[in-house]
């Protein structure tokens, strides 16, 4: 049972080095090697085709499609509780 819990959290810990933080943009200090930051930009481009339901970048163009929504959707889609800079 301790080997699979171990494998789980090791599983997990990956799983959250590749997740991508979505619609908030902030500074950040130094977090140390780009090859974790680069894992994390691939999660959200990962996401992204995920929505459009696409497995690359041209198929991302010809399935993107454009919604106009109301200036109350707009108001509730900006990211809550965050400071702005």
């Amino acid at each position: 049972a301790n080997h699979d819990r171990q494998k789980n959290d090791i599983k997990v810990k990956k799983d959250l080095k590749e997740y991508a933080a979505e619609g908030v943009e902030a500074v950040v200090p130094y977090q140390g090697n780009v090859s974790e930051f680069i894992n994390q930009l691939l999660g959200g481009v990962r996401s992204g085709f995920s929505y459009c339901g696409a497995k690359n970048i041209i198929e991302t163009w010809k399935k993107a499609e454009f919604i106009q929504i109301t200036q109350s959707s707009l108001i509730e889609s900006k990211p809550h509780d965050v400071e702005q800079i």
